[in-house]
């Protein structure tokens, strides 16, 4: 009798074996046939797993590298792993754009940036990168370009403009969407710059409180400790109703310059063309809390951020028109 139990208790642990392998087995490959399905593969399904670098297309020390510093503890905190930032600067942010670019698309390897900026240079000078192409994750800043000198200088800007018909006043050059507003301005005023090129918007802030240059044009929350602190007067707000930041600044159809093209620059995250989508949208869905973030816009507001997020879809739809504005304007360059 003995002997029958226990060959019946054999036989079900053996049942129940086959039953618990083949229950696992189904549920592998249907696990797998779900991801090729949606087109899921395994590093995205643990994305991320280990640190993350942006690249930051200038030298440190600009509204780029300073607002990129102030978001990467928040993203610590929501994505668990850290942040690792290098500056790549030079030919204007080219270098940086062009060896991102050819990243391996896995979403460890990220680009922070003017979204303007990379698409200027792709337009008016030889590039190995197509912005269209970048695999773009949101925008959550947006920034205005303000016109600057020393106060010694100019009072206003109609002062500036009088001059500036006169003779070449300097301006500091630092590449990019901000050169392009310069660009504008010139060729909507029939003025001419002398420009002199500086690797980030803080060097040329310190240029004009130097006195070393006349003028720069550079984002508001860059230069608006130094106008506050009275070390700069700003003349001018390239926007089409006055800026949060410097709300006692002009705006060119306040003076009655209606011709005088604006820019908006919105600061945003890309990685690199063909990154699995699953891998932007978790990025995007992260940045997105992080801007609703209580601690995170109290910080924004404290050091002048303008937070406005956008999402992946939105800039991607923005994108043709950036390309046919800056193509308007490409005789200007």
């Amino acid at each position: 009798m003995t002997k029958y139990v226990k060959n019946d208790i054999e036989s079900n642990l053996s049942k129940n074996k086959f039953i618990i392998f083949l229950t696992l087995t189904c549920l592998f490959f249907s696990f797998n046939m779900v991801k090729i399905s949606y087109g899921i593969s395994a590093e995205a399904i643990k994305f991320p797993s280990r640190p993350i670098k942006f690249i930051i297309p200038s030298s440190a020390g600009g509204t780029n590298d300073r607002e990129t510093r102030m978001i990467a503890p928040f993203l610590e905190k929501y994505l668990g792993v850290s942040i690792q930032i290098e500056n790549i600067a030079g030919a204007d942010g080219i270098i940086a754009f062009n060896r991102f670019y050819k990243e391996k698309p896995d979403g460890y390897t990220l680009l922070t940036f003017n979204i303007i900026s990379p698409i200027v240079l792709e337009l008016t000078r030889k590039t190995e990168y197509i912005t269209k192409e970048f695999s773009f994750i949101g925008a959550w800043r947006v920034n205005n370009f303000v016109l600057d000198c020393h106060p010694d200088n100019w009072k206003n800007f109609t002062e500036f403009l009088n001059d500036a018909k006169k003779k070449e006043i300097s301006m500091a050059a630092m590449g990019g969407a901000a050169n392009l507003q310069g660009r504008l301005l010139e060729n909507a005023m029939g003025i001419n710059f002398n420009w002199v090129p500086y690797k980030s918007g803080q060097e040329g802030i310190a240029a004009v409180a130097g006195k070393h240059v006349d003028s720069v044009i550079t984002f508001t929350v860059t230069t608006m400790p130094m106008v506050r602190a009275g070390k700069l007067n700003a003349l001018l707000v390239f926007t089409p109703k006055r800026d949060n930041f410097l709300p006692g600044v002009p705006t060119p159809k306040e003076l009655g310059h209606n011709n005088i093209p604006c820019l908006l620059t919105r600061g945003g995250m890309a990685a690199p063309p063909k990154t699995p989508r699953e891998i932007v949208t978790k990025l995007e869905q992260t940045f997105k809390k992080i801007t609703e973030d209580p601690e995170f816009m109290k910080m924004a507001e404290k050091i002048g951020v303008a937070v406005d997020f956008q999402t992946s879809s939105e800039i991607s739809k923005s994108i043709p028109d950036l390309y046919e504005l800056i193509a308007k304007y490409k005789d200007v360059f």
